[in-house]
């Protein structure tokens, strides 16, 4: 597969220019290229699951290189926004991963490939830990950050779905008759729940 990585740095720079950073001064923009989507939604539904892979394989071949330098994939953009209380901060990866959601290319199979980090002068930074997690999730471990890394060597030992347990295992391990689960609390009363506690 072939990234164009000056389109990505360039957009990536672009949105380092919106961040909001009036307390530290750094500005920093995030652009990542997504494959899927719309794409394999089509194909799942003209062509069945063979047909998503045909496609999704067809489009990891041509991906960046054709026309403008995008090929099929949507980019996506983030930058970050301060906040007084420094720990609501949102890093520009986390503004990135919510457009990612946010504009349906999750939810339709879609996942980032490639993701360019970079300040407002366009140097190439390295995700915090918080924003390697959420890079993780939305790409998986083949995912490349700035050209040299991939999201398994940036966060060794990565903790991922299946490190949860099954949320029914959670709840049984909770015991006792006064665990609440999903599916009791889902429209009940408060009155009715706190009647026989007065």
């Amino acid at each position: 597969m072939s990234v164009d990585w000056r389109e990505l740095y360039r957009r990536a720079m672009e949105v380092a220019q919106r961040a909001h950073a009036p307390y530290s001064g750094l500005h920093v923009g995030v652009a990542g290229l997504v494959v899927g989507g719309a794409e394999r939604e089509a194909a799942e539904g003209a062509e069945g699951v063979d047909g998503v892979e045909a496609a999704e394989s067809k489009r990891a071949e041509v991906m960046v290189d054709a026309g403008d330098g995008l090929g099929n994939g949507q980019i996506v953009m983030g930058c970050n926004v301060e906040n007084a209380s420094y720990g609501l901060t949102l890093c520009a990866e986390c503004a990135m991963v919510s457009e990612f959601h946010a504009g349906g290319y999750a939810s339709a199979g879609g996942r980032l490939v490639a993701v360019a980090c970079v300040d407002g002068d366009g140097n190439p930074l390295t995700p915090c830990g918080r924003c390697r997690q959420l890079l993780l999730e939305a790409g998986g471990f083949s995912l490349i950050v700035n050209e040299h890394h991939t999201i398994a060597d940036l966060l060794p030992g990565a903790f991922t779905p299946e490190d949860l347990p099954d949320a029914g295992d959670v709840l049984s391990d909770a015991g006792g008759d006064d665990t609440v689960r999903s599916s009791d609390a889902s429209h009940s009363d408060p009155n009715q729940q706190n009647e026989g506690k007065r």
